[in-house]
């Protein structure tokens, strides 16, 4: 009898959670959330997105339309405790999402907000959120991108980029342009061309695969393993350093200035733009595409 009644309790308690799963399952698993606001301006090409929000997804593509459309989700909680903006200012868009009150990490934790956000492809965007991912997709132009709490991923871009992070992993792909990227907690990988590159993280892995001409590269982490996969024909002065790992250079080098098992400083093709890549942690790799 008692073991039955024990039995029941488990189930009792089994369904409970299950319950409660399924209540979380809408904002947890990342179905849709509920629309607040959704609202289309006309802008012109070349205009600027100018997104500043307490928390919150973002997701921003470029399509065929001189208009902006733009769509804000957010659970009950964030309907109550936070504020939305959305206008044209000097023919560019505005967005904010500010909270109304400070009443502390738990509340904030259970901030859900989406912003999705369509532009003319050939467009700027400056997006900051303490509180979640960041997804920018075909666009044109200068792009400035920086969350406290999430990833940062860009895929079809041509132009400019700075890309930060303080918790996340970054990754741009099928981008054309100078870049700048930085994580604090994460990993970055870039598929990349025709550019000057920065990218630092101090808690990650960074792969960069590039192709064009050498405009300078400059890869450093503190805690992790470079990879850096370069055309056969680039020309660059070489600085390969690591306090706690290998160096592996897969490309022919001449004038060596300094080699051992922790540091090469070489040209390759006979010279050119600096490649440096340093790490504290991990291993140093350069090869061919």
């Amino acid at each position: 009898m008692r073991a039955a009644t024990a039995k029941k309790k488990v189930f009792g308690i089994f369904l409970l959670i299950s319950a409660f799963a399924l209540l979380l399952t809408p904002t947890v698993m990342g179905d849709e959330l509920p629309l607040l606001h959704e609202k289309t301006f006309k802008v012109s090409p070349g205009a600027k997105l100018d997104l500043g929000t307490s928390s919150g997804d973002v997701i921003v593509k470029g399509w065929d339309k001189n208009e902006a459309h733009i769509v804000i989700r957010c659970n009950d909680n964030a309907k109550e405790k936070m504020r939305f903006k959305m206008e044209v200012e000097n023919g560019n868009v505005i967005v904010r999402g500010e909270r109304l009150d400070g009443n502390g990490w738990f509340s904030f934790s259970n901030l859900k907000v989406k912003y999705e956000i369509n532009v003319p492809q050939n467009f700027n965007a400056f997006v900051r959120t303490s509180g979640g991912d960041i997804i920018l997709r075909d666009l044109v132009g200068e792009i400035e991108l920086k969350t406290s709490g999430g990833d940062v991923e860009v895929d079809s871009f041509r132009g400019k980029g700075e890309l930060k992070t303080s918790g996340g992993d970054i990754q741009a792909v099928n981008f054309t342009g100078d870049i700048n990227a930085g994580t604090s907690g994460g990993d970055i990988m870039l598929k990349i061309k025709d550019a000057k590159i920065n990218a630092a993280t101090s808690g990650g892995d960074v792969k960069v695969f590039y192709i064009g001409e050498n405009k300078g590269i400059n890869l450093s982490t503190s805690g992790g393993d470079i990879d850096l996969f370069v055309p056969s024909g680039i020309k660059a002065d070489l600085d390969l350093r690591t306090s706690g790992g290998d160096l592996n250079c897969g490309l022919e080098t001449s004038g060596v200035i300094s080699s051992s098992r922790n540091k090469l400083e070489a040209k390759i093709n006979g010279g050119g733009k600096e490649i440096r890549c340093s790490t504290s942690g991990g291993d140093v790799s350069v090869k061919k595409n």
